[in-house]
């Protein structure tokens, strides 16, 4: 007799809707000692679930109205972003995602920040393990790339960022490559030559160097010689002195466009420097929802992030696939461009014409 569910029930003394959820849930409804046995049993008789079956099953399950089955762990890095409503408006927007995904699939949610609460790690697991929370999903942090020692094995656990440094789990982020990519496309569209990068020095690493990759790729192969110049990576002073530093940069390279985030760069050119955006310098970000109303550049779909990585979390808990993985899988959601008013076309300007 081939293996199946049945086969599984009869060796290991259980019921064959245990093994249905054991095999398709894990520890959720199943005892820990348990759904091990039965792993083990199945393994052993060279079970296969029927992708036919499961593509049915899933079927009926999405025309359910979905019933409660879990809650997932939502683990905030930020040490400053104490709660839902001091959060970036990019994390705002990506909770509003993992928020309305997990509603639809039946799970509840639970924010743990443990540099704010006072908690170990380990009692976030052990308090995690009590509740039956088989699922761990980490926010950005604001400040640093994050190590984070957790006992990861006994959870499905994936970062909805790239500034959890380590371990290496699954991820969804922002495509910022691309975002990158789009920004200066449209920007040399626009008839921009000279395009500066002003970030936090901190940023390039807490996004794994995604966005600051393309630039310098763009800067060293298909910027002109003249046109070329270095990011000025924003170190995070006083203002007084990090003006000096930004002015003094500003007037060496003299860009006419300037890719950037929400900060004080925008308020360096219009307040200190006397520009006017976009007529005298044209600025875009890199992330609009943390930006001025009215801003151009890349909405980074946020709420699309928090969706997708509700979604792989619980296939990842469906699947009983726990731990730090071996081979880390990263999903990339792509961005779009915003137009906004603080930039302008300046080819007419640049052959003579009124802009």
């Amino acid at each position: 007799m081939p293996p199946s569910i049945r086969t599984i029930a009869k060796e290991a003394g259980v019921a064959p809707i245990t093994v249905s959820r054991a095999l398709r849930e894990g520890d959720l409804r199943v005892a820990g000692e348990t759904r091990q046995r039965i792993l083990e049993i199945a393994d052993r008789q060279g079970y296969r679930p029927s992708p036919e079956i499961a593509r049915l099953m899933t079927g009926v399950r999405l025309a359910r109205t979905p019933k409660y089955q879990s809650t997932i762990a939502v683990l905030v890095l930020s040490k400053t972003e104490k709660s839902p409503s001091e959060w970036m408006p990019y994390t705002r927007e990506l909770y509003k995602g993992i928020e309305r995904r997990a509603d639809a699939m039946g799970y509840g949610l639970e924010i743990f920040n443990p540099r704010v609460q006072g908690m170990s790690p380990d009692r976030i697991a052990r308090t995690l393990y009590a509740r039956n929370v088989a699922g761990v999903l980490i926010l950005p942090s604001r400040q640093r790339v994050v190590h984070l020692r957790f006992p990861w094995e006994h959870f499905s656990a994936l970062a909805a960022t790239y500034s959890l440094w380590s371990p290496h789990l699954h991820r969804v982020v922002p495509h910022q490559y691309q975002g990158m990519q789009i920004t200066i496309h449209q920007l040399r569209h626009l008839g921009y030559r000279r395009i500066g990068l002003a970030i936090p020095s901190e940023m390039p690493r807490r996004n794994n160097y995604m966005a600051a990759s393309f630039y310098f790729t763009h800067e060293s192969l298909l910027t002109e010689g003249k046109n070329r110049m270095p990011p000025f990576m924003i170190p995070m002073l006083n203002r007084e002195k990090e003006l000096t530093l930004f002015r003094k940069w500003f007037d060496k390279y003299r860009p006419e466009a300037l890719i950037t985030v929400a900060g004080r760069c925008s308020e360096y050119l219009e307040k200190d420097m006397g520009l006017r955006v976009p007529e005298d310098i044209g600025i875009a970000y890199l992330a609009c929802l943390d930006a001025p109303p009215g801003a151009t550049g890349i909405n980074e779909g946020a709420e699309h992030v928090g969706s997708v990585a509700v979604s792989q979390l619980v296939d990842m808990i469906n699947r009983n696939e726990r731990g730090v993985p071996e081979t880390p899988i990263v999903h990339l959601v792509e961005g779009r461009w915003v137009p906004g008013n603080t930039v302008r076309d300046i080819r007419k300007s640049k052959q003579g014409g009124k802009p």
